[in-house]
C-alpha cells in the first residue's frame, strides 16, 4: 500500500525507528538472560592433610565440562580446577561425570592395612561445607560458592612420603601403589531407589520391570514391606503377555518371593512351561532363550537330569553354542546359559561347554572391566557366579566388573539412564548380580508334583497343592499314560481302566468279609482322593 505525500515519509521514518527499537530490545534481554555464561567468583581451596597448595578467592570462566563431547559451555568445579593453574588429571570413564585422578602431582593410591584390607587414599570434594555428591564437571557454580578439595588420606601415608622425599617436594608412590581410586557399588542405596520405584498396586510398571525387579529385591533380606506388596500383586494379577518367556520370567519371579509357581492365582506356571515342550525343545524350535530360561526355572521346580524333557533340553542348549563359545553371540545369554548348565556340570561335554563360555567372556571383556554395557555385564556376572568364581579375580587392565559397574551408578543409587523404565531394569539385573548370589540361588527350590503308587509318581507333593492338575505322569514300566484332572469340584476322571486298576490293591484278609460293589468303589475314590490331596 502507498500513501500520498508526506505520509508515505511518515511512514517510513516509523518503521524504521520500529526496526531500530526492536534490535535495542533483543540485545538488552539477551545480555540479560544469559547467566550460563556469565563469569562466577568463588572462593576454591585444595590442601592435604598437612599443607594447602591452593586458597584464593577466582572468578570462572564457563568452559567445555564434558570432554567436548558437545559444544556447551557452562561454570563448573571442573572449570575452576582447570583456571587454577594446580596441575590436574582427568578419568572420564564414567561419563558424564569426571574423576579427579591426580591433583598438584598428588595421585590417588591403594595400600594395605595389617590384615592385608585395601586402604583408599583420594581426593574428596565438598560444596559449602559439605560433601559433593556429583562430578566437579557436573556441578554448576553459583555465586560466592566456597568448593574444596582435599586429600583422603588414611595412615598419613602421603606425609611419610613427603618426609622421605630426597628433594623434600612431592610425594613419593610407587608404581604398584599410584592408581586411581575407585568408586564402590552401592548396593544398598541401589535397592533404596528400586524401592522408591514401586506403584500403589505392588507392581514396578509392565510385568518385565515387575518380575526382574522382584528378583533383586528378593536377593537382600531386607525389604519386606516391598515383598508383601509383591507377593499381593501377583496374587492378583497375570503376566499380560502370554508367550513362554513371560511365564519363565514370572515363574523365577515367583520362586525368588518363595511362591509356589505351581500355583498362584489360580495359574500352574511350570505346567505353562511343560506343554511347550515337543519331545525334544521347549517353545519356539529357532529359538534358545526359551530353552535356556526353562532350564533355569524347572531345575529349581523339581526336575532332575534324568528327566527325559531335562535331558533332552540340554542337549538342545548345547547343540545351540557357537564355536566362539557363545550363545547367539551374545554375552547376556552365555551368561544365562552358564547358569543353566552349571547344576548338571557332571559329564565332559558339559563340562568343556562351560569351559568355553568362560573363554568367551574372557576374550571380550573391555578394558574397563566389564562387557559392552551394564546389562551385558550383570548376566555376565551371573554365569561367572555360577561357576562359583568371584568376580573381582575378573581383572581386565586393572579393572574388575564390579568397578565398571560402580562407575555406572547414578547419584540416587540407579544405573545412569535418562529413560526411567530402562533405569528400573538395568538397576534390578545389577542389584541381583551385586548380592553375589546367582539366579539359581536366589530362587527358592520346590518339588515336582509326583504321583507315587505301584511305580507311578505320586502328583502333587508341594506344600501348596494346585487348584487344577492336568500333570501327564508315566510310571516306570512305561504303562499307558494315565491323565488325571482335577477340577474345582474336586472330581477325578479314569482316563486308562487298566492302569488304575493297577494302582488299587484290594486285597482284604481271608478273616474279613468281602465287600460290595457299592463299597469298593466307595473304597476306591477315598484311596485316590487321599493320595491326591493327603487327606
Amino acid at each position: 500500500m502507498s500513501y500520498p505525500g508526506n505520509m508515505n515519509l511518515i511512514y517510513k521514518k516509523n518503521m524504521k525507528n520500529k526496526i531500530i527499537f526492536t534490535i535495542i530490545l533483543v540485545a538488552f534481554i539477551s545480555f540479560i538472560y544469559s547467566p550460563v555464561l556469565a563469569d562466577t567468583a568463588i572462593h576454591l581451596e585444595i590442601k592435604t592433610p598437612t599443607y594447602s597448595l591452593y586458597s584464593k578467592d577466582i572468578t570462572v570462566v564457563p568452559c567445555n565440562s564434558d570432554n567436548n563431547t558437545t559444544s556447551t559451555l557452562k561454570a563448573t568445579a571442573y572449570c575452576a580446577i582447570l583456571q587454577s593453574g594446580i596441575q590436574n588429571d582427568w578419568n572420564w570413564d564414567w561419563y558424564p561425570g569426571a574423576f579427579l585422578k591426580s591433583l598438584g602431582n598428588i595421585t590417588g593410591f591403594t595400600s594395605k592395612d595389617n590384615d592385608n584390607n585395601d586402604v583408599y587414599h583420594y581426593w574428596n570434594w565438598s560444596l559449602n561445607e559439605t560433601d559433593g555428591t556429583i562430578g566437579l564437571n557436573q556441578y554448576e557454580l553459583q555465586p560466592h560458592d566456597i568448593i574444596s578439595l582435599y586429600f583422603i588420606d588414611p595412615g598419613n601415608l602421603l606425609s611419610l612420603s613427603i618426609q622421605n622425599s630426597p628433594s623434600g617436594g612431592g610425594p613419593i608412590l610407587s608404581e604398584k601403589q599410584s592408581t586411581t581410586i575407585k568408586p564402590i557399588f552401592d548396593l544398598k542405596k541401589a535397592l533404596t531407589f528400586l524401592r522408591s520405584q514401586q506403584k500403589e498396586n505392588g507392581s514396578f510398571g509392565e510385568d518385565l520391570y515387575t518380575d526382574w525387579t522382584a528378583l533383586s529385591l528378593a536377593s537382600s533380606p531386607d525389604n519386606q514391606d516391598q515383598k508383601n506388596k509383591l507377593i499381593k500383586y501377583y496374587s492378583e494379577n497375570k503376566p499380560v503377555s502370554q508367550t513362554l518367556t513371560d511365564y519363565e520370567r514370572r515363574a523365577m519371579a515367583l520362586m525368588a518371593l518363595n511362591l509356589n509357581p505351581y500355583n498362584i492365582n489360580n495359574e500352574n506356571y511350570i505346567q505353562k512351561i511343560i506343554d511347550t515342550f515337543d519331545s525334544k525343545q521347549f517353545g519356539d524350535i529357532n529359538q534358545d532363550n526359551d530353552d535356556i530360561f526353562a532350564l533355569i526355572v524347572l531345575q529349581n521346580a523339581g526336575y532332575v537330569e534324568k528327566d527325559k524333557m531335562i535331558t533332552e533340553d540340554i542337549n538342545f542348549i548345547l547343540s545351540k553354542q557357537k564355536k566362539d563359545g557363545s550363545w547367539d553371540e551374545s554375552v547376556d545369554m552365555t551368561g544365562a546359559s552358564i547358569e543353566a548348565l552349571a547344576l548338571f556340570n557332571n559329564t565332559d561335554q558339559i563340562k568343556d561347554s562351560l569351559i568355553k563360555a568362560k573363554d568367551f567372556f574372557k576374550r571380550n571383556q573391555k578394558e574397563t572391566g566389564g562387557w559392552n554395557n551394564v546389562s551385558s555385564t550383570a548376566w555376565a556376572l551371573e554365569g561367572i557366579l555360577a561357576l562359583n568364581e568371584k568376580p573381582e579375580n575378573w581383572i581386565k587392565n586393572g579393572n574388575s566388573p564390579l568397578d565398571y559397574l560402580a562407575l555406572n551408578q547414578d547419584t540416587d543409587g540407579g544405573i545412569i539412564e535418562k529413560d526411567l523404565n530402562t533405569k528400573i531394569w538395568e538397576t534390578a539385573y545389577v542389584a541381583s548380580a551385586m548380592s553375589l548370589r546367582s539366579w539359581n540361588q536366589i530362587m527358592s527350590k520346590f518339588e515336582t508334583p509326583s504321583l507315587a503308587s505301584d511305580g507311578v509318581k505320586t502328583l502333587l507333593t508341594t506344600s501348596t497343592t494346585p487348584s487344577i492338575i492336568n500333570k501327564i505322569a508315566k510310571n516306570k514300566a512305561k504303562r499307558d499314560t494315565i491323565e488325571i484332572v482335577k477340577n474345582k469340584k474336586n472330581n477325578l476322571t479314569r482316563t486308562n481302566s487298566q492302569n488304575i486298576t493297577n494302582i488299587i490293591d484290594t486285597k482284604k484278609d481271608n478273616d474279613q468279609a468281602v465287600p460290595s460293589e457299592n463299597s469298593k468303589k466307595q473304597n476306591w475314590f477315598s484311596i485316590i482322593f487321599n493320595k491326591i490331596f493327603g487327606l
